[in-house]
C-alpha cells in the first residue's frame, strides 16, 4: 500500500495552520460523507426539523444558505427537474414518517 496525499489546499492556507494539516481536515470531512448510510441523513435531517432551538432561519440556513456562502457557485447550478406527483407524495410521506420516529426517539 503506498499513501498518497496532496501537498497544496485547494483554496488560500489559512495562516497558522499547515497545509498537510488544514487538508487533512478536508479529506475527513469529505470522506465522512462517503460513510453515512441514506437512512442516517433522513433521521438526521428529521431530527433537525423537529429541533425546537432552530427557527426557520436557522433551518433554511443549514438547508442552502451556509452552502452557498462557502461554494457561491452552487448558487449558478441549474435547478433540478421537478419531481413528479409520486415522488412528491413519497418524499413527504417519508419526512413525517422520520420526524415521528424522531419524537418518538426523543431526539428532537
Amino acid at each position: 500500500m503506498v499513501f498518497i496525499h496532496p501537498a497544496d489546499l485547494p483554496g488560500p492556507e489559512v495562516a497558522g495552520v499547515v497545509p498537510f494539516a488544514a487538508d487533512f481536515l478536508l479529506d475527513t470531512t469529505r470522506a465522512a460523507y462517503l460513510l453515512v448510510p441514506v437512512a442516517v441523513s433522513k433521521l438526521f435531517a428529521a431530527g433537525l426539523e423537529t429541533f425546537d432551538g432552530l427557527d426557520a432561519a436557522g433551518r433554511s440556513a443549514i438547508d442552502r444558505r451556509n452552502a452557498l456562502a462557502l461554494f457561491p457557485r452552487l448558487g449558478a447550478a441549474p435547478q433540478p427537474p421537478a419531481p413528479s406527483p409520486l415522488e412528491q407524495i413519497r418524499h413527504t410521506v417519508s419526512r413525517a414518517v422520520l420526524r415521528g420516529v424522531v419524537r418518538k426517539m426523543g431526539v428532537g
